[in-house]
């Protein structure tokens, strides 16, 4: 916690002189100053979220109907460009107990033909993991992205391509886990795009992702929320006591054709058992579409979404459908969660967005559950700037 305080202090002040220079503006509620080859910024996102859940969400508290409220992220961000060549950037979350998390920390060299980035920064795998929150078209990513696409951690990755074709690849130090005894648990991940059509308002983007990941003998499982965030952890895999690695491998596939879009992802994940005990192969999917019935298109760059502008003061409406499966079955254990969403966006300007999504949940296992099914409606007003 002392370390996230320091680094808000550093950000404030940071912002304060910015204030004081010439030449500084504030943009869309982005604060941005700029002189010469270097610059500044600073935004941020708010996110408040509503969930209504019942049965199979609500499991813990026997299948009745709840509800909550939180705010689901509040995020305040530092770009600092040194030159054409150097940029760095601290972001900092706050949950609802205001308890501060450092997010993104790193620093970044551009070269001539390849990126470098050191510091705490996403792993390169997933499309949908790789769109900022804020762009995503439903208010929680899904369940198999969730479950295997690796999120932040610090290492050192390398990027390079162009408008056709792109790559990134990098090491990493695998999070909360990073430390067993005196042995540090490491990760290699790597990405390749290739996007044949890139035009404004027609995209065609495939994707290979693959991640190998040490660790070091300790027990995996992974424990999902069927995409409703305050509800309670319901899709479940086969659980190993003693896992020596994951290999986890993802294809992607998105198109844009005017105001209608469509992505998917498709994923696998084998653990290597460190003992005489079988090891587990796990998979998932999603399929998305959406339709912008007021005409805009889904934003797109670098291999991945970015931000919706309406095209008129009276805002956009965007219609949302998708379809998700995550099959954490093995050796007679696990569960598979599957959920069908419908989902409305509401965006106001480029700053502010309305989402509401309907979740309906099926729960498969080996042996009976006191609840296979449940349905929640989820909320959100977003802000950022």
């Amino acid at each position: 916690m002392h370390k996230s305080l320091i680094a808000i202090s550093v950000m404030l002040a940071a912002s304060g002189s910015v204030l004081a220079a010439e030449g500084a503006v504030v943009k869309h509620g982005t604060l941005k100053a700029r002189s010469g080859e270097s610059a500044f910024k600073i935004n941020g996102r708010l996110m408040y979220d509503w969930d209504r859940f019942d049965q199979a969400h609500n499991a813990s508290n026997g299948g009745a109907g709840g509800s909550q409220t939180e705010i689901r992220r509040a995020r305040i961000a530092v770009t600092s460009q040194l030159d054409k060549r150097w940029k760095g950037k601290l972001q900092i979350n706050f949950d609802g107990s205001a308890k501060a998390k450092i997010k993104d920390a790193y620093i970044q060299r551009k070269g001539e033909s390849v990126t470098m980035t050191i510091g705490q920064h996403k792993e390169p795998m997933g499309l949908e993991e790789l769109t900022s929150s804020k762009y995503i078209s439903t208010i929680e990513r899904a369940m198999v992205t969730d479950a295997f696409a690796p999120s932040r951690n610090i290492g050192i990755s390398f990027k390079g391509g162009n408008k056709t074709f792109g790559w990134r690849a990098g090491l990493f130090s695998d999070g909360d886990d990073a430390l067993n005894g005196n042995r540090q648990l490491y990760a290699v991940t790597g990405r390749l795009v290739f996007t044949p059509v890139h035009a404004p308002a027609r995209v065609l983007h495939l994707g290979l992702g693959y991640s190998r990941r040490d660790l070091g003998s300790n027990g995996y499982q992974f424990k999902e929320r069927a995409e409703v965030h305050t509800a309670d952890k319901i899709v479940t895999s086969y659980a190993l006591s003693s896992a020596d690695s994951l290999r986890i491998t993802n294809l992607e596939a998105a198109m844009v054709m005017g105001p209608f879009s469509l992505q998917g992802e498709y994923y696998t994940a084998s653990v290597d058992s460190a003992d005489t005990s079988p090891g587990a192969d796990f998979s998932g999917y999603y399929v998305l579409g959406s339709w912008f019935i007021t005409g805009e298109s889904r934003p797109y760059k670098q291999g991945r979404f970015g931000r919706v502008k309406p095209r008129s003061g009276a805002g956009a409406w965007e219609l949302v459908a998708r379809y998700s499966v995550l099959d954490g079955i093995d050796n007679n254990g696990g569960r598979k969660g599957t959920n069908a969403t419908l989902g409305v966006n509401y965006y106001l300007d480029r700053s502010m967005r309305l989402m509401v999504n309907y979740i309906d949940t099926r729960l498969d296992a080996p042996t009976a559950l006191a609840y296979d099914s449940g349905k929640a409606v989820s909320t959100r007003f977003q802000y950022i700037w």
